[in-house]
């Protein structure tokens, strides 16, 4: 959904007015990858991934693992889909010594993802894991290809 942003400047403020694009009624988004078919999908204005999870069909190799459900989804976005790779490290499950083997992930940051988890419980979203103390958003980028829930 595109919004429509008004900026208007007096002598004393500037008052800023957010106009919803009315005209809006559906959107297409193509989805492709680890699905049983690639085709095009059309949903709601201010649908989100997880809306179109209900609507499509996933391999058993798919990995939506790096999506978050509640991103919003645009008229023409294309989703690639994933495959799911073993060598990926479970940020859920893994051990310490199996989330060291990801690069720059020492014995402490390791410690850190699981009592971050024994703490707060389970990932839902690997993005997630930029609120333990020693992952910023450069380390982050370094791994989140090679981890998964």
């Amino acid at each position: 959904m595109w919004l429509l942003i008004i900026l208007l400047l007096t002598s004393c403020s500037t008052k800023i007015e957010v106009i919803p694009n009315i005209a809006c009624k559906e959107i297409s988004v193509a989805v492709r990858g680890e699905v049983k078919e690639d085709k095009k999908i059309v949903l709601p204005c201010e649908s989100t991934f997880n809306d179109l999870l209900s609507v499509i069909e996933l391999t058993d190799s798919a990995d939506v693992s790096m999506f978050h459900l509640d991103m919003p989804l645009f008229d023409g976005d294309i989703i690639e889909i994933p495959k799911y790779h073993s060598e990926r490290v479970s940020i859920n499950n893994g051990s310490k010594e199996e989330l060291m083997t990801l690069k720059g992930i020492g014995e402490k940051t390791a410690e850190a993802i699981i009592d971050y988890r024994n703490k707060y419980g389970l990932f839902t979203n690997i993005d997630d894991l930029k609120n333990v103390k020693g992952i910023g958003e450069k380390k982050f980028e370094n791994i989140k290809d090679n981890i998964s829930l």
